[in-house]
């Protein structure tokens, strides 16, 4: 669920500071709030949100400040919660009435807050506000060569995380690993008569695919497969180490001698 607020911009004497003071026009995060396209996000922040059922969701203008705090301050979500309850600067950025020096919310949302908005839109938003004018049609995000968090003009700009930012996960491949002492149970060591019979495997392939290519006389291969199979599967079912390591010198011996016969090997 959504209720739609007021987007339109209150003046500084509306704002209700503490200790009865005034906001000053000329802090960043005033002028700020008069560039930022309010009226473009939230019609990007509805598209994820039901608005009919459900709980009342945050404003869109809070979800999107928040985030566009965390990156212009380079802060933690649990910092950005902090910074906002404390900065009344920062409460009119995000369309606040008067200043609240209670969390405006928790800071687990701040991860929804990301989730919500693409990373081409924020990079729209991120042309707007370096260029005053909103970018036409999808561009791709280039982000290896972003050295600061500010514009051409000095605008901060809003970055968010690769892995919350709506990327597809069928396009992401392999896995990260953190602690260098943990490994794959898939992982193969040196040793592991399976690496040199996958290599068996390969080249038959390559030889298979490069033969209608050069000039060749007699048989594709002067090995039987099935035969180097068989020796592949008695050698890996061995268990004494001595045996293996003279059957594998042997099995690589007999391919290679093999590969050289056919010239495919110097």
């Amino acid at each position: 669920m959504y209720i739609n607020e007021n987007s339109g911009q209150m003046t500084l004497k509306c704002f209700y500071a503490p200790f009865a003071e005034r906001l000053s026009p000329e802090n960043r995060w005033v002028k700020l709030s008069e560039k930022m396209p309010w009226d473009r996000i939230e019609e990007e922040y509805l598209k994820n949100i039901d608005i009919q059922n459900g709980r009342p969701a945050i404003s869109s203008r809070i979800a999107f400040g928040a985030c566009f705090i965390r990156s212009a301050e380079n802060i933690t979500d649990e910092r950005t919660v902090q910074a906002i309850a404390e900065n009344p600067y920062m409460q009119y950025f995000l369309g606040l009435k008067e200043f609240n020096p209670e969390p405006l919310f928790d800071s687990s949302m701040m991860v929804h807050f990301r989730k919500r908005f693409p990373v081409n839109f924020i990079a729209d938003v991120n042309e707007y506000l370096c260029t005053g004018k909103w970018p036409n049609g999808s561009r791709n995000v280039d982000r290896d060569n972003d050295d600061d968090d500010t514009g051409s003009n000095g605008t901060p700009t809003i970055e968010l995380e690769p892995d919350e930012a709506g990327y597809d996960a069928n396009n992401n491949s392999g896995h990260l690993i953190m602690d260098a002492t943990v490994t794959l149970a898939n992982t193969k060591y040196p040793t592991d008569i399976d690496l040199l019979n996958k290599s068996r495997e390969y080249l038959e392939e390559a030889i298979s695919i490069y033969w209608e290519f050069v000039p060749h006389k007699g048989h594709m291969l002067p090995y039987n497969k099935k035969k180097a199979r068989k020796s592949f599967l008695k050698l890996s079912k061995s268990k004494k180490w001595s045996r293996i390591r003279s059957e594998k010198q042997y099995l690589n011996s007999f391919i290679m001698l093999n590969l050289q016969r056919k010239g495919w090997m110097s």
